[in-house]
């Protein structure tokens, strides 16, 4: 639709529009193959689940008697809430397609996560979670990350500015051979916004 104005001619006229970026969204699902290494499986559940997901549009629609594009902006504004944030970066990356990721997810409700990726021609291989002891969910937190890379291991501690401690929290662990050299990149997750104020590489010997 180019124009909400066009949306709200179609309510007015008692035609029942589908959002586009609704009905579409199988292409971008389909993009989740090499970005999360999902499976055939998997993408066939997520692309089912867009029935049921239109079906909350119109409902939303009729509930708050507003035209469905407008219900379809309600529930991706939601969604997006929903979402969990964090922070991630990638190691020893040989090309945007072979490189090691690194992630901290904040949810909204639970513990925060650490996780390890491998990714391989472009395809996102998950290895391993684990849970952060330390509360990170504070709004305007900053954390001080000393990422090591020596061989296979892989050591992330954290000193949370707010709660000072004489030897930082180490929150990871993972080991892997994949890659033995690379650049470094940053990203923020869904939606959230993270400021990198400074950034140091020291070679380990």
């Amino acid at each position: 639709m180019l124009e909400d104005r066009h949306g709200d001619e179609l309510e007015r006229r008692g035609i029942l529009y589908a959002p586009d970026y609704v009905i579409n969204a199988g292409g971008v699902i389909s993009g989740g193959v090499a970005f999360h290494g999902w499976d055939t499986a998997q993408v066939e559940q997520k692309v089912e689940a867009i029935y049921d997901t239109l079906l909350d549009v119109f409902q939303i629609a009729q509930s708050e008697r507003i035209p469905t594009h407008q219900a379809a902006d309600r529930l991706a504004e939601r969604i997006l809430q929903e979402a969990r944030q964090g922070v991630a970066w990638a190691a020893r990356a040989k090309d945007p397609a072979n490189y090691y990721l690194i992630e901290i997810s904040r949810p909204q409700t639970g513990t925060p996560t650490f996780h390890f990726y491998v990714c391989r021609n472009g395809k996102l291989e998950w290895r391993d979670s684990q849970c952060i002891v330390e509360k990170i969910d504070q709004p305007g937190d900053s954390f001080h990350i000393i990422f090591e890379a020596r061989g296979n291991r892989f050591d992330t501690r954290m000193i949370i500015a707010r709660a000072p401690s004489d030897k930082p929290h180490l929150i990871g662990i993972f080991q892997d051979g994949s890659f033995t050299y690379g650049g470094v990149g940053f990203r923020g997750k869904n939606q959230s916004e993270s400021l990198l104020q400074a950034f140091f590489v020291i070679p380990l010997r």
